[in-house]
């Protein structure tokens, strides 16, 4: 990280009347950035890097005993510097502090960090089992939520991937373009052996027995559980066209998709992306990073309209096609014929692989099977429990209620889903919290990024404030005069902000309550 010679170097020491109560103080310990914390009597420095993916927390909203990331809001406690709310898990790193003379220096050195949330010391009496079915964002943050809980019982996790929890925003943007490796990739690095889950790969589970709480595994095995939690996500939507089983055509859900594109593309001067998603958008971008020359096929001739309005469209499609990005609007793909993808119009476009991006389907199968109530999604109620009362749903399956039975939506957010699996673990655990979530995402292409909050599934304004071409804006999404979504760029504590007036409407303070049910803060 460069240093940022306008923050004060505390290691030289910082005047203590600078210090004001309650309220940190940023500055560096040679290149990393740093704040200071006065609160009484105590004086106490922690990073002031998230421990998510690095955002930048002097730019970020501090917000009474909070301090929320501006790139993808993760919440930290001030004074302990622990992660209240995913998509952070770990905490911040402490400095050491000395006071002396009316000066307070910070170490150069950091403190040893110890695990924010430590295994379970098991008694003959800790005989509870949980189960969680899906190893995705509200599986592993179930399980972390767990623990955090203070839960002493076995948790199970069975997945039918074939890696560990693993940060799959960042499959078709910084893994997919480059810039980071497998290093980066883990939601929190070991954290399942720390917290004492048991983690099965590559397993399916074929039935639900919900009757007698058990679960089938395609193996054969019977499982027993106290509770469950369903979080088995989605799949890729495929082509239903001549050649779309390929050896060259791919889709974009899993680590193991990404690392065959990236094979691909490592010999590769030309792709084809089928589908105006963010998978396919965004992989256009990281591709086109890579040297390769991308054209996408699209039915839509504003991609993502309906979701984010005209101008951000467009938007989106220029900064692409500036960057060389080849649009076919209004196009489908017919067949493809080995290196050539044929279009419905007859053209023909070469291809050395093919990608498609058209969207996912949730994994509903299980539930519908052993009778669990569903419609576009698994039914749940305000406390994400589904018509069985011993399972529980999260994630991109969970059809859940939003803003007071206003709207039963279902939504593909990954911090949705974390933070969604965090109050399943609370819930499960017999809290009895409903659920009042603010739905949240981003999404970025070459140089333009955006935040996005809230929920407009239908809309008939949307007003711009700022200059988009300048990457500094506010678009406001609005159904009968009632703002349901906005989406800023370039504005990140603006949107920090915004999310604190949506979560007021639901009489919630941004989601730290994540770790504190009913009113008290959890000691982990």
């Amino acid at each position: 990280m460069p240093r940022d010679e306008t923050l004060v170097d505390l290691s030289n020491g910082l005047p203590l009347s600078s210090l004001e109560d309650g309220r940190p103080f940023f500055g560096r310990v040679e290149d990393a950035p740093v704040y200071v914390l006065s609160r009484k009597s105590s004086i106490v420095a922690y990073s002031a890097v998230c421990s998510h993916l690095g955002g930048p927390l002097q730019d970020g909203l501090v917000d009474g005993p909070y301090i929320r990331c501006p790139w993808h809001h993760a919440c930290f406690d001030l004074d302990s510097g622990k992660a209240l709310a995913a998509p952070a898990f770990n905490a911040l790193q402490r400095y050491g502090v000395e006071v002396r003379g009316g000066m307070v220096k910070v170490s150069k050195q950091r403190q040893v960090a110890k695990p924010q949330h430590a295994p379970p010391s098991r008694s003959a009496s800790d005989r509870g089992r949980f189960v969680i079915i899906g190893g995705g964002a509200a599986g592993f943050a179930a399980a972390h939520a767990l623990r955090a809980k203070d839960w002493r019982g076995r948790i199970l996790m069975y997945s039918g991937d074939g890696e560990a929890p693993y940060d799959r925003t960042l499959l078709t943007k910084d893994y997919l373009d480059g810039h980071f490796g497998d290093d980066r990739l883990e939601v929190a690095k070991n954290a399942l052996g720390k917290l004492d889950v048991d983690l099965e790969l590559r397993v399916n589970v074929e039935a639900l027995e919900p009757a007698n709480n058990a679960l089938h595994l395609a193996d054969g095995r019977r499982q027993i559980y106290d509770k469950l939690l369903l979080a088995t996500g989605s799949a890729p939507k495929r082509l239903d066209i001549s050649g779309a089983d390929g050896p060259n055509v791919f889709v974009l859900r899993t680590l193991a998709d990404c690392r065959r594109i990236l094979n691909a593309a490592s010999h590769a001067r030309r792709a084809v992306i089928v589908g105006g998603s963010f998978i396919g958008l965004e992989a256009a971008a990281s591709l086109t990073s890579r040297g390769i020359s991308v054209a996408v096929v699209v039915p839509q001739f504003h991609p993502m309209e309906k979701l984010l309005g005209r101008a951000l469209s467009d938007l989106i499609t220029q900064t692409l096609s500036a960057k060389g990005v080849e649009f076919h609007f209004g196009r489908k793909p017919a067949r493809i014929d080995g290196n050539l993808v044929m279009l419905d119009n007859g053209d023909s476009l070469e291809a050395d692989f093919t990608l498609v991006g058209i969207g996912v389907t949730p994994n509903i199968e299980l539930a519908r099977s052993a009778g669990i109530a569903v419609d576009e999604g698994v039914v749940v109620d305000k406390y994400l429990r589904t018509s069985d009362q011993n399972i529980y749903a999260a994630g991109d399956i969970a059809s859940w209620s939003y803003e007071s039975d206003r709207q039963r939506i279902r939504t593909e957010h990954w911090v949705v889903a974390q933070r969604q699996g965090q109050e399943a673990a609370a819930n499960m655990l017999g809290d009895e919290r409903p659920l009042r979530l603010v739905p949240f995402f981003w999404s970025k292409f070459f140089d333009l990024s955006f935040r996005y909050i809230g929920h407009a599934r239908t809309w008939n304004r949307v007003t711009v404030e700022g200059d988009l071409r300048r990457r500094d804006a506010v678009l406001r999404y609005s159904m009968d005069g009632r703002e349901a979504a906005v989406a800023t760029i370039g504005r990140d504590l603006d949107c920090l902000r915004l999310e604190r007036e949506f979560y007021a409407r639901l009489g919630e303070d941004g989601g730290e309550r994540i770790r504190r049910p009913n009113g008290r803060r959890i000691a982990s």
